[in-house]
């Protein structure tokens, strides 16, 4: 008797349904998860299209999708997110880049770290906030873990 798991499915159930979202073709899915020795390519065919005819195992199969593509956005978000910061601090050190440049890579930055208000008035000094947005950086860089260009695959 088969041991019931996980949404009702079985064991070997579970065990075709991520091989499908691993890329494995529906043949090979069933082959890893179920003994086909003995059965012909036809049959194991059928019986890897009788599975994903099931609702139970479809419908793991769509949420284990929806898992890895909400999984996939949020790794990419990341590190879009800390890839802004990163370089927003080298344009904002850079002293070849014109003032107005390395202070719009500041707010890019204050905005990202969510340390400026979109409402704060317009009328300020560019002075005080250059300032206010350097003192910020600084403790931001105290605190942020530093990643490499290169280990994200990034290519300056």
């Amino acid at each position: 008797m088969a041991l019931v798991l996980q949404d009702g499915l079985t064991e070997k159930q579970i065990e075709f349904a991520l091989g499908v979202v691993a890329g494995m073709p529906m043949l090979e899915a069933y082959r890893s998860a179920y003994n086909a020795e003995n059965m012909t390519k036809a049959s194991i065919n059928a019986a890897a299209n009788l599975l994903m005819d099931s609702p139970k195992v479809s419908a793991f199969i769509a949420r284990l999708v929806e898992d890895k593509i909400e999984h996939s956005l949020a790794s990419k978000k990341k590190w879009v997110r800390q890839y802004i910061i990163d370089r927003s601090i080298k344009e904002s050190q850079d002293e070849n880049n014109n003032a107005a440049a390395r202070i719009k890579a500041l707010e890019l930055l204050g905005k990202t770290v969510g340390v400026m208000d979109e409402r704060e008035p317009e009328n300020r000094k560019i002075e005080d906030i250059e300032k206010e947005l350097r003192d910020r950086l600084d403790r931001l860089v105290d605190i942020t873990p530093r990643t490499s260009n290169a280990a994200n695959g990034v290519s300056e």
